[in-house]
């Protein structure tokens, strides 16, 4: 594989995606209201009455696995408009014709989606550590971010469900004509992961085990999407779905 052509369609991306706006404030709006959200709610436990450690820890807990969603709804937003961007300004043919091989194309593809969704998520996890334990010191006197838990969710689950997102967006993206088309099916097509990460919030958000069950649906569910992905995405099958 030639890196350096993967890395020309990563950049090419990039600044295609820094010109559309919609998309571009788009992916900015959930993690700044999410972790908007969750320290507003920590301020408010922490100000207003006496709370245990115990129960500031479910708080975040459940706050820190719905911020998993940042990097699957990311990954969505933007690579649901990848390669249909490319159809609508007529310049994905031009590069299909290109010496690079479809397996470049794909990784180069799948990375505009993929790293901004997780640097994203890893930023956002970094605001929530940072702001609950500036708020929390007084009142523990220690730093209680970030936990094991939530370390294992940011470097292991946020990638998986970024990759989950980024796969399944391009899949979908292939085959439509339409930009919102695209991120509607995909979001869709992401929803179970969406309903098993909220129940896990609910029920047992804090227990370890259920993050590792998690976890290995997760792993399955992205080798199957990468697996499908692989197999249709080529020149062929690209051009001809948008006959």
């Amino acid at each position: 594989m030639n890196w350096s052509s993967v890395e020309q369609i990563f950049i090419k991306d990039l600044q295609e995606l820094s010109k559309n706006r919609y998309v571009f404030y788009s992916m900015l709006v959930l993690p700044v209201l999410l972790v908007s959200v969750t320290i507003l709610d920590v301020y408010s436990a922490v100000s207003s009455t006496p709370i245990s450690l115990a129960e500031v820890t479910i708080l975040i807990s459940t706050f820190s696995e719905i911020i998993i969603l940042i990097p699957a709804i990311i990954s969505v937003l933007i690579g649901a408009t990848s390669v249909v961007i490319e159809k609508n300004n007529k310049s994905l043919e031009p590069l299909l014709a290109t010496p690079i091989t479809d397996s470049e194309l794909l990784m180069g593809k799948a990375l505009t989606p993929f790293v901004p969704a997780v640097i994203l998520g890893f930023l956002a996890y970094a605001a929530m550590i940072t702001a609950v334990d500036y708020l929390t010191y007084p009142v523990f006197g220690g730093y209680i971010l970030p936990t094991h838990t939530m370390l294992y969710q940011m470097f292991v689950m946020a990638p998986l469900v970024a990759l989950f997102g980024t796969f399944v967006a391009l899949f979908v993206s292939t085959k439509m004509k339409d930009v919102r088309a695209a991120q509607q099916v995909s979001t869709l097509a992401v929803m179970p992961l969406f309903i098993i990460l909220v129940i896990g919030s609910l029920a047992l958000a804090s227990t370890f085990y259920l993050l590792v069950f998690i976890t290995i649906i997760l792993v399955f569910a992205v080798v199957g999407f990468a697996r499908l992905t692989i197999k249709q995405f080529n020149r062929e099958s690209i051009l001809i779905s948008w006959k």
